[in-house]
């Protein structure tokens, strides 16, 4: 792409300034990027920006000429890598949103949940090109269109010179040339402790599928949104379980021994003598993942009658 293209390309003057050039580049990567834009084209015209811009950006700098010219052909051209020249897969990089719901010790603790989604998949009969190739007749290129050449140890592709590159493809069966198929998923996934309800967990690379790269297929992610249910006693503060516990003036002053819940079962906490009200009881490791701590908060629940509470005092006292 010469210098005029990619002003042409970016709908440019010719003499328009770097800042102008770098404002129109940003407007058209945010109109066209695949993500955003699904038009067939989108990913063409998004690949035709970038090289414009980069063009602009190396000003007059002379574009290098192809140093294979002279044998006649370009190793670079058409598709050095095999792949089919069919139709284009269709890009499918939506992210994926499902859910599960937990009990509130699950949520503490942690736990693992088999979830189940469908997502688009790369069809394996047409390897997601939508097409498959089919031998043109030609006996030189089998078929492929193209033949290789040797030269200074490297394997160079060119254009099979009795066919003229004629390669015939039939849109593919299994997937009715799109490429992708809808696929049911069913995936275990491990849930940390320490979640709290609407978080979102990313599962990174488990969604749909969105193109390949260095021969490794791209997904896009998961979110899965996590719902925790309530739990009637129990509920968390950071990394600690807190409750409440009731007791009475007498066994306030008196102390005394009580029984209380925990995400790990009931528990035997010791009440000091003198306890006042919202003083705290801690009961180690009963937290998230088992390393956190409970902390059992006192309500002590004092007399509505004054004379009632001297009761108590001159029972305590005896």
């Amino acid at each position: 792409m010469n210098l005029q293209e990619a002003y042409k390309t970016l709908g440019l003057a010719n003499n328009a300034s770097e800042e102008e050039a770098k404002k129109k580049y940003k407007e058209l990567t945010r109109k066209y990027h695949p993500d955003v834009n699904k038009e067939p084209d989108a990913d063409v015209k998004f690949k035709k920006i970038n090289e414009a811009y980069d063009r602009i950006k190396k000003g007059d700098e002379p574009v290098a000429n192809n140093p294979f010219e002279g044998f006649g052909f370009n190793p670079f051209a058409g598709n050095p890598f095999g792949r089919s020249s069919g139709k284009k897969r269709r890009i499918s990089a939506d992210n994926i949103s499902t859910s599960v719901h937990i009990s509130f010790q699950e949520s503490v603790l942690g736990t693992k949940k088999n979830i189940n989604y469908s997502r688009m998949v790369k069809c394996q009969g047409c390897d997601g090109e939508g097409a498959k190739q089919i031998h043109n007749g030609c006996d030189k290129c089998k078929g492929k269109g193209q033949t290789s050449v040797m030269h200074g140890g490297m394997v160079f592709i060119r254009t099979c010179d009795k066919c003229h590159g004629n390669v015939k493809v039939e849109s593919c069966g299994k997937c009715n040339g799109d490429g992708l198929l809808d696929a049911e998923v069913s995936v275990t996934v491990n849930i940390p402790g320490g979640v709290s309800n609407d978080n979102v967990l990313r599962l990174a690379g488990m969604g749909n599928f969105v193109n390949e790269f260095m021969n490794i297929d791209q997904h896009s992610d998961v979110h899965l949104h996590i719902s925790v249910e309530q739990d009637p006693d129990l509920f968390l503060d950071g990394s600690t379980v807190i409750c409440n516990l009731q007791i009475s003036l007498l066994e306030a002053l008196q102390g005394c021994y009580k029984t209380v819940r925990t995400v790990l079962g009931d528990k035997d906490i010791k009440i000091p003598a003198l306890s006042r009200n919202n003083d705290f009881i801690t009961i180690p490791k009963v937290g998230i993942n088992r390393q956190g701590n409970q902390k059992v908060i006192l309500d002590v629940q004092y007399p509505k009658d004054v004379n009632q509470i001297i009761d108590v005092l001159q029972s305590e006292e005896s």
